[in-house]
């Protein structure tokens, strides 16, 4: 005789949809602001590119808020300075 088998199959709660995958901060210092927009755009970044000090564009970018090449949310800010003691 063929021994006799029984499977329970359970299902739990489905996982947690997945996190959104981040952006890769570009590398603003020593670039002009007017490539800037298009840059922040182009990596993915729907969050606000703001001047500091707001005036005078274009100007070549000396320092930023965000470290160039880290990952961060795709909606985070950033602000880009003409001098780097901003």
């Amino acid at each position: 005789m063929p021994p006799e088998t029984t499977i329970v199959v359970s299902f739990g709660s489905p996982y947690p949809p997945s996190p959104p995958q981040p952006c890769k901060v570009p590398s603003f210092v020593n670039t002009s602001t007017s490539t800037s927009v298009s840059t922040w755009t182009a990596a993915g970044f729907t969050g606000n590119l703001a001047f500091k000090p707001p005036g005078g564009l274009p100007y070549t970018i000396r320092a930023q808020s965000l470290v160039g090449g880290t990952y961060v949310q795709c909606d985070t800010a950033i602000e880009l300075y003409r001098n780097v003691n901003q």
